[in-house]
């Protein structure tokens, strides 16, 4: 476990936190780099609820029942933290100076700056204003989920999937007094889920938990400065709550981008073949399997005592499954070299000192197991396995005496998030 180096202080609505602020908060003590040394509460005079009638001719009436009966139970479902218990704490009631605007007195200020934080994590409050955007050393860091330069506004993920767009976007900065201006420590995206607003909303919000934690990784080693941040700079459209008929629109559009996804994911089938040729003039051949609702896939390359083989995987919808075939290019020939209980692709190749060795993708046994080519038996010999995660995809590289290793991880978003490890040997 690393040295407790840096304190931050949360900004709450209450003594609790969100399913997604949970995992950002255990995110970032978990290696021990940071600890948070106080929570900043807000605190409101009580305000009488709405009537009824008020609520019901609400123009957002139909979004807000929708938003309660689908995200409440699960994305924003309070949970109460045992630690909180030993945490100091300070109640703040916010000063309203301008429209919009939230200030704090001079007496919570030095109670804040009493705790010495490094930097501020907003998950509560409003617009801030004022001296606490400079009270912590690296300011106070706020989640904007959603893409800044088209979508401004609220609610997360929800105009993505209402204007069609293929990916949301997440910004974690640090605010500034200006509004929809702060300086970008983080910024990342996600393909949007289309048939489900949930599911867009769920991802959009877990994915991106581990946002403060890479930052503060990133300025311990000096890969940011959090002085030389860049401002937001956009002149996209803010958007708010939907009113009554956008929502039923939306639900329309939910309804058939739903219908799509099933047709897709029940009906039709990836249907792959590996083309090759050995040179440029040379037409193009291809190589499937003879039966129905199988498929090569992920080929790779290599040469042995003047010959060319493929490693390739063998997809069999029947078994839900892949293997790890050898084709031997122009010899119709295809032999299964590697197959387990367990799902087989991707097999890598690379050569050291003479030796070809493979690294497919095993990720549901949660290993990644490297292979040696055995020339005389014309298959690969496992060797042992060199990470202990399940790796999706993983490609190597051996860069200045160290080797590099880009993958996916499973339970991962492995088609969007890219991990890396390094070994010297």
């Amino acid at each position: 476990m690393g040295e407790t180096r840096y304190k931050f202080a949360i900004m709450l609505n209450g003594l609790y936190l969100y399913p997604w602020q949970k995992k950002a908060y255990e995110k970032l003590i978990k290696d021990g780099l940071a600890r948070c040394t106080l929570l900043i509460i807000r605190k409101e005079a009580e305000t009488p609820s709405k009537s009824f009638w008020a609520r019901l001719f609400n123009p957002s009436f139909l979004f807000e029942q929708f938003k309660k009966i689908t995200l409440n139970n699960s994305v924003y479902k309070p949970l109460h933290i045992k630690e909180f218990s030993s945490i100091d704490q300070v109640e703040v009631i916010p000063l309203k100076k301008e429209k919009g605007g939230e200030f704090f007195s001079e007496t919570d200020l030095e109670k804040i700056q009493d705790a010495n934080p490094d930097f501020i994590l907003r998950f509560g409050f409003g617009i801030l204003k004022g001296d606490i955007l400079k009270v912590a050393k690296w300011g106070v860091w706020s989640f904007h989920h959603g893409d800044e330069q088209k979508f401004r506004g609220g609610p997360a993920g929800f105009w993505e999937i209402m204007k069609g767009s293929p990916t949301n976007g997440t910004i974690l900065q640090r605010l500034t007094e200006k509004l929809d201006a702060g300086k970008i420590l983080l910024k990342r995206e996600y393909q949007t889920v289309h048939h489900s607003y949930q599911e867009n909303v769920e991802k959009l919000l877990n994915q991106s938990a581990d946002m403060p934690a890479q930052a503060l990784r990133m300025i311990d080693h000096s890969v940011i400065s959090v002085n030389e941040l860049e401002e937001v700079k956009t002149a996209a459209p803010v958007f708010r709550y939907p009113k009554n008929f956008q929502f039923i629109r939306f639900l329309i559009k939910l309804f058939f981008n739903k219908i799509r996804f099933k047709y897709h994911k029940l009906i039709k089938q990836e249907n792959w073949m590996i083309g090759y040729r050995n040179n440029r003039e040379e037409k193009s051949r291809y190589i499937a399997p003879k039966a129905d609702g199988e498929y090569y896939a992920d080929p790779f390359v290599f040469n042995d005592e003047q010959k060319t083989y493929i490693v390739a995987e063998h997809f069999s919808y029947r078994t839900k499954k892949g293997s790890i075939v050898l084709i031997e290019p122009g010899m119709n020939q295809t032999t299964t070299v590697l197959e387990k209980k367990t799902h087989l692709s991707y097999p890598f190749i690379f050569g050291e000192n003479g030796v070809v060795y493979m690294l497919p993708e095993e990720a549901q046994s949660n290993q990644l197991h490297l292979y040696k080519w055995n020339r005389n038996m014309r298959s690969f010999d496992a060797i042992k396995p060199i990470l202990d995660l399940p790796a999706v995809d993983a490609s190597l590289l051996k860069h200045d005496g160290k080797y590099w290793l880009f993958t996916g991880l499973s339970g991962e978003l492995p088609n969007e998030k890219l991990f890396i490890y390094y070994a010297d040997q």
